[in-house]
């Protein structure tokens, strides 16, 4: 009987994920965001592109959930990113490069596996709060720069958000791989990602506050050293304007 409890559990697992699979709500989703950008340096030629992802990455998604009962709820997230200049998608490896999530809602909060934006970052984990130029292209943007002012999608991770306390919730994420290539090493051979945070939010003001660390104990050990981010930030609604604000350390 000992021999067949593992294989006994692996099916009531399968059982569990294939309900969720067949989730009773279902939604196709997505967002267009395109743009036009003119450019001139001095003595060279002008250029006009067609620029997709200005303020928001071009996606399209699959999202379902599925009523347990007694407040128990599993459900999904598959979301992929594309180009509609070209139509091309933004990753040639991955189906869905932006978030590939499966999750548990209840009493004890939500418990999110896959591929997952960072609490510093944007997808269905993310808190991160003030950063009023997004991804937009150029210098301006949160996400440019040598260094990264941000850590973005980790594979192999786990995300627990607690319920809300007067409007306040608390986060912790983990992965064990920062890089696609991650899940062919051992343990000890992969980046880990590791953060912490909370979140405020109301109609009217929301903030964050977000500790991130990446160990770099995969491949880049020898050349990097490990980072770790601060980042405060917030918005306050005031009848048609949304002041913002973000500080990192």
């Amino acid at each position: 009987m000992i021999k067949f409890k593992p294989i006994a559990l692996m099916l009531a697992l399968g059982a569990f994920y294939c309900q969720g699979a067949f989730a009773s709500q279902v939604t196709l989703y997505g967002k267009i965001d395109e743009g036009l950008l003119v450019g001139k340096t001095r003595h060279g030629d002008a250029t006009f592109d067609v620029k997709s992802g200005f303020t928001a990455g071009s996606r399209w998604g699959i999202k379902g959930v599925e009523d347990l009962g007694n407040g128990l709820k599993v459900g999904f997230i598959l979301e992929q990113g594309y180009n509609v200049d070209d139509g091309a998608a933004t990753s040639s490896t991955l189906a869905f490069n932006r978030e590939t999530a499966l999750y548990v809602d209840g009493g004890f909060g939500r418990l999110t596996f896959g591929r997952l934006g960072t609490l510093g970052f944007a997808q269905s984990t993310g808190i991160l709060r003030g950063a009023i130029f997004g991804v937009t292209h150029g210098a301006s943007g949160w996400a440019s720069g040598t260094t990264s002012l941000h850590f973005s999608r980790v594979d192999n991770a786990v995300a627990y958000k607690t319920p809300s306390f007067g409007g306040v919730t608390l986060h912790a994420m983990y992965s064990n791989g920062t890089n696609t290539d991650d899940s062919k090493n051992k343990w000890s051979e992969n980046n880990h990602y590791y953060g912490l945070g909370a979140l405020y939010s109301s109609k009217t003001l929301s903030g964050s506050v977000i500790f991130e660390t990446i160990d770099y104990k995969g491949v880049d050990e020898k050349t990097k050293e490990p980072l770790y981010h601060v980042t405060i930030g917030g918005w306050w609604q005031i009848g048609m304007f949304r002041p913002m604000a973000i500080y990192q350390y």
